[in-house]
């Protein structure tokens, strides 16, 4: 069972003027393959009456790691819709840097 932690929250408003509220919650569950648990992140996006949201589990078994990953996405403002292409390049560069 996939379990969410709010870390962050956020407002921003749309050059339309739009008001949008990011919440960024770092998900766990337990790992099949390893004692412990797989972290992962979702970004809802509250938007007038509808919620966007995307989920990217299984990212690392370091909360730590993934806990950083959130603080990013957060500062710079992620929404769901771009949050895969964005972990993956941060990911990317983790690995190779």
């Amino acid at each position: 069972m996939r379990e969410q932690r709010l870390v962050e929250t956020k407002q921003v408003s749309t050059e339309c003027g739009e008001e949008l509220q990011l919440e960024y919650y770092l998900t766990s569950k337990d790992s099949v393959e390893e004692e412990g648990k797989v972290y992962g992140i979702c970004i809802k996006n509250h938007r007038m009456d509808r919620i966007e949201t995307d989920v990217v589990e299984n990212i690392s078994y370091k909360e730590e790691q993934v806990l950083e990953f959130v603080h990013i996405l957060s500062e710079n403002t992620v929404t769901p819709i771009c949050m895969a292409e964005i972990l993956d390049d941060l990911i990317t560069e983790r690995m190779y840097s």
